[in-house]
């Protein structure tokens, strides 16, 4: 495993927090060849004991936030965020990215996903719960990511 794969957590690990995992937030970058991620717009980002401290801070962009963050509780501060919670939001992109961009990029809107964009914290909440059990289908070209995204979704809403 290279150092790139690695990066978030270890920044996380030093306290350096970035709590927006999205798909406008992921880029992919090659050097001599071979691609790896970056992440980008640090602007919700915070750092242990630093004046905007966001352990207690419920941020992020609706549809990739953690199940967990999308309560009242965490609105009211009382959700510790943990490195779980960014790595759920980085699981949130595979079936907003499979369902919605063909293989030539082009965006897709799956009407299934526009309430995980609700300001209502229940109804992005529910619509992300009911997704697991869904029969939506991935855009051509994202079939075997797909399965890996159903995979993962199902891990965290069994375990939510």
């Amino acid at each position: 495993m290279s150092y790139k794969s690695v990066a978030h957590y270890l920044l996380w690990k030093a306290g350096i927090r970035h709590l927006d995992p999205s798909v406008a937030n992921m880029m992919i970058r090659c050097i001599d060849g071979v691609p790896y991620g970056v992440l980008n717009d640090w602007d919700l980002a915070s750092v242990d004991g630093g004046p905007t401290d966001g352990r207690l801070e419920c941020t992020g962009t609706r549809p990739f936030m953690a199940l967990d963050l999308l309560t009242q509780k965490a609105v009211d501060g009382l959700v510790l965020r943990r490195y779980r919670h960014d790595l759920e939001g980085f699981v949130w992109t595979l079936p907003w990215i499979c369902t919605q961009y063909d293989e030539l990029s082009e965006f897709r809107p799956c009407h299934e996903l526009l309430h995980w964009q609700s300001p209502s914290l229940s109804v992005a909440q529910g619509t992300k719960l009911a997704f697991a059990k869904s029969t939506i289908t991935p855009l051509s070209g994202w079939e075997d990511t797909w399965l890996l995204a159903q995979k993962l979704v199902y891990h965290f809403v069994v375990n939510w």
